[in-house]
């Protein structure tokens, strides 16, 4: 029977291509780069493959009843062979309710149904698969976010393109949902192979995020998983190389389609990194993202054979030799311990444009002796024209949403969270201050819908207070307040907004703009 399953589960993920240990929902980060006795020394390339943190995760109360047993310290259906692999089977939920107190017939809904299996088999594999199925009543600051990235359509009268249904940041495309509310669903996951002791070849369709902060001004998980192989090859304890390659979607639909649904623009991406630790306390990384032009609407071109280069210039060796075939961002990303505190940074060029800089600088402060209690202070700058390109298709964007930060280009900003658990218990508030952010939110876009750059200041500030039942997958039940106001625009000026609800919080949502 526990072969058959196994079986069952191998079949499952040939089929959905899924996988992964540690989720990046910013809690496991935080718990990451907590100083613990199982604080790993890996560079900040996430997902992390890794069994360690586990550890820390595990409640060790003793717990004298099943029920107790099941929900403070497993997942629903563990089905272990301690040779041939295990199955772990956990429901996913986020299932909240809220209002907008300025207007209370304004209100704020989340339904999230959905399932997550991982587990690993002999020695050499490990996955992940989950699926989430959504129907979502959101701010109106988001929902006017989200609907400018939806599809867009050619139209035949005047050639332009406009835009039909929505996109949601860490999510997928939407259709609609009652009057103001959005459906959506969407399904991640990796398969992990170690090949041998230095190298780990992972596929699947998992997002990315790379670096230390709250934000990442190179590569996050605000954008849509897609489809991806990922390799790992660490040279000695001090050289690691990792490198993606990825189909990468314009959300532009092709004319004349030959069948139901018009096919979306295709561009390829590619990540390549190579990180240093000359002690155990410092993490030096190099870094490439790459997008590479696949064709337009009226045509399609090949992928170049720099594309299978595994290393960090390649994208930017493409775009000077054959200017408009590739978009290149090279940066840094930086990493150091001090005593219990982490200090971190990262920088980047945008060569093809004027070089047009992004930067990034943080720390994440231990004042206690119990490391889940943090301060995180951070402060993240994008020029002008950081992610852009002379080929608008090849703005730095996938899905129709920006790579890196949500706000995409030209924004300055401070990023304050504190953090506080003890027990099960925890409150954690979050202070998002642009004094500088761009009030068009289409510049990424690979259709530019306007080239107005005015900019606006926004404060966004949350705080929520809840209890963590199983930090294995996340399982807490929480309450919360939001307020945004931003200063030099007419649209969503100002709101504030109460939820309370249940969910298991394995992914993030970047709404904090």
């Amino acid at each position: 029977m526990r072969s058959g399953w196994l079986a069952l589960c191998c079949c499952l993920i040939t089929i959905i291509g899924k996988a992964q240990v540690l989720p990046i929902a910013s809690s496991f980060k935080d718990a990451h780069f907590a100083p613990t006795k199982a604080r790993i020394t890996e560079p900040s390339f996430f997902p992390l493959i890794d069994g360690r943190l586990s550890v820390v995760l595990r409640d060790s109360v003793k717990r004298y009843s099943n029920f107790g047993h099941f929900l403070y310290q497993r997942q629903l259906i563990e089905i272990s062979d301690s040779t041939d692999g295990a199955v772990r089977i956990t429901p996913l939920i986020n299932l909240s309710y809220g209002a907008e107190l300025e207007d209370t017939n304004r209100k704020r809904y989340q339904n999230t149904r959905g399932v997550r299996l991982e587990g690993f088999i002999g020695k050499r594999v490990t996955f992940t698969t989950s699926f989430y199925e959504n129907q979502a009543i959101l701010p109106s600051y988001v929902s006017g976010y989200i609907k400018q990235r939806g599809e867009q359509y050619l139209s035949a009268i005047d050639s332009n393109y406009y835009t039909q249904n929505a996109v949601v940041p860490g999510a997928a495309r939407t259709k609609p949902f009652k009057t103001t509310g959005f459906d959506y669903a969407f399904a991640t996951g990796m398969i992990t192979v170690n090949a041998s002791r230095r190298c780990a070849i992972m596929w699947g369709n998992q997002p990315f995020f790379i670096g230390s902060g709250h934000r990442s001004m190179l590569w996050s998980d605000n954008g849509v998983g897609t489809m991806n192989l990922r390799v790992s090859y660490r040279f000695s304890e001090k050289w690691k190389l990792q490198f993606v390659r990825a189909r990468g979607l314009n959300l532009l639909r092709r004319p004349n389609p030959t069948n139901g649904e018009a096919y979306y623009e295709t561009s390829s991406l590619s990540i390549a990194t190579i990180y240093f630790q000359p002690t155990k306390k410092l993490t030096i990384g190099l870094f490439e993202g790459g997008k590479w032009f696949r064709g337009d609407s009226a045509s399609q071109k090949s992928i170049p054979a720099l594309y299978f280069l595994p290393l960090p210039g390649a994208a930017t060796l493409q775009e000077a030799t054959k200017a408009g075939s590739a978009n290149a961002l090279l940066g840094i990303d930086l990493r150091a311990w001090v005593g219990k505190h982490t200090i971190y940074g990262q920088f980047a060029l945008n060569p093809a444009e004027n070089n047009s800089m992004v930067y990034q600088i943080g720390v994440r402060l231990y004042p206690a002796k119990n490391p889940f209690i943090q301060a995180q202070i951070e402060y993240n700058h994008a020029d002008n024209n950081a992610y852009m390109s002379s080929v608008s298709r090849l703005n730095f964007s996938n899905y129709n949403l920006p790579i890196a930060h949500p706000s995409g280009n030209a924004f300055d900003e401070v990023v304050l969270r504190l953090l506080w658990e003890k027990g099960h218990w925890f409150v954690q508030s979050q202070t998002n201050y642009f004094f500088k952010q761009s009030e068009n939110e289409t510049l990424l876009m690979p259709i530019v819908k306007s080239s107005v750059t005015s900019s606006r200041q926004v404060i966004n500030q949350s705080v929520e207070v809840g209890y963590r039942f199983n930090r294995i997958y996340g399982f807490e039940t929480f309450a919360g307040f939001r307020y945004r106001h931003a200063e030099g625009t007419t649209t969503y000026a100002e709101g504030s907004w109460i939820s309370v609800g249940i969910r298991t919080a394995l992914t993030n949502h970047y709404f904090d703009f």
